[in-house]
C-alpha cells in the first residue's frame, strides 16, 4: 500500500540509503568515519542494583572507558544504571576492527572481565543484547543538503552528532531536529507553501539551534579523539601516573611533576605531548 505526501522526513539513521537515493548525499561515509555500537542490558534486583552503587530515588550511575577497555582498538566503552538493569557497551571503530581483524563481541567480553566491570555486573542476567551503527561526528561526513522537494533530513540521517569527549552526543539532536522539521511542514501547511525555498526554513532553524552551533564549535574535536595519541598514548600516560601516584615501594616519594615527567617519556615525549596538547586545547 502507498502513502502519499507532501513531505516526508527521513529519519533513518547513519546508513542513509533514502537520503542517498533522492540525491542529497552522493557518496557514502567513509569507515573512518563510522563506529559500530554494541550493547548488552543486564537486570539485577532494583534494591540490589542500589545497593551496590549506592544510589537512591532516581539518582543513577555513568561511567565511561578509555585504553585497556577496548583491547587495543579504537573507541571506548561504557557502563550506566538504569531503573533495575545495566547497560554495558562500547563503541568502536569499524575501520579500526576491520584493520585488526577483531570482533565487537569478543572485545565485549574483554571489556566485561575488567574488575570495575566484572564486580559491578555480577550476579545480573543478560536480557537484551542490540548493536547500532553510528557516524564520529565528523561535520564534513554530513549531506550536502537537509532539505529538497518535498524532503527533510533529521537525526543521525543529517550525521548531526557530536563527539566533544564526553560522550556520543545525537539523541537530543535527532528528537530537536524532528521537531524543527516538523514546525517547518506545518507552516508549510498553513501557508499552503511546499517549495523547497519555503522547506528551507528548516535549515535556517537549525542553524539557529544549538545543534550547528555544537557542531560548527566544536568541529575539528573529532579529529583530536581519534588521534593515536588520545587513544593509546593519553591512557598509559594516566595509567602510569596513577599507579606511581598511589604507590608506596619503600622508595623516596618522588614528585607529581616528576611522576608526570616520567611516564610521559615512557610512551612519548615531551614534544609531542605539547602539540598534541595545543591542539586539543582549541579544539576541546
Amino acid at each position: 500500500e502507498e502513502f502519499h505526501a507532501q513531505v516526508v522526513i527521513i529519519a533513518e539513521g547513519v546508513n542513509n540509503l533514502l537520503t542517498r537515493q533522492v540525491g542529497l548525499q552522493t557518496e557514502y561515509v567513509p569507515a573512518d568515519h563510522m563506529l559500530a555500537g554494541i550493547k548488552e542490558i543486564i537486570r539485577l534486583d532494583q534494591q540490589r542494583l542500589e545497593d551496590r552503587f549506592q544510589l537512591r530515588g532516581r539518582s543513577g550511575m555513568s561511567n565511561e572507558f578509555v585504553g585497556w577497555a577496548t583491547d587495543g582498538v579504537e573507541g571506548g566503552g561504557f557502563l550506566y544504571t538504569n531503573k533495575d538493569t545495566l547497560s554495558v557497551g562500547l563503541v568502536l571503530s569499524i575501520a579500526d576492527l576491520r584493520a585488526q581483524k577483531k570482533s565487537p563481541h569478543d572485545i565485549l567480553s574483554h571489556f566485561k572481565t575488567h574488575p570495575v566491570v566484572a564486580d559491578a555486573i555480577e550476579g545480573g542476567d543478560v536480557v537484551e543484547y542490540s548493536a547500532h551503527v553510528v557516524s564520529s561526528g565528523d561535520k564534513r561526513a554530513m549531506p550536502r543538503e537537509l532539505y529538497a522537494d518535498g524532503v527533510l533530513i533529521v537525526g543521525e540521517a543529517a550525521n548531526l552528532l557530536l563527539n566533544a569527549g564526553k560522550a556520543i552526543q545525537g539523541m537530543d539532536y535527532a528528537m530537536r531536529s524532528g521537531i524543527l522539521a516538523a514546525e517547518t511542514v506545518v507552516e508549510a501547511k498553513a501557508s499552503g507553501d511546499f517549495s523547497v525555498g519555503k522547506l528551507a526554513d528548516y535549515r535556517k532553524k537549525l542553524d539557529a539551534s544549538y545543534i550547528m552551533k555544537d557542531i560548527n564549535g566544536f568541529q575539528d574535536a573529532v579529529h583530536v579523539l581519534h588521534d593515536p595519541i588520545m587513544q593509546h598514548k593519553v591512557p598509559n600516560i594516566l595509567c602510569d601516573f596513577g599507579r606511581s601516584f598511589f604507590s608506596i615501594d619503600n622508595q623516596p616519594t618522588a614528585k607529581s611533576k616528576d611522576m608526570i615527567l616520567d611516564a610521559v617519556r615512557r610512551h612519548s615525549s615531551l614534544w609531542e605531548m605539547a602539540k598534541f596538547g595545543f591542539k586539543a586545547g582549541r579544539s576541546l
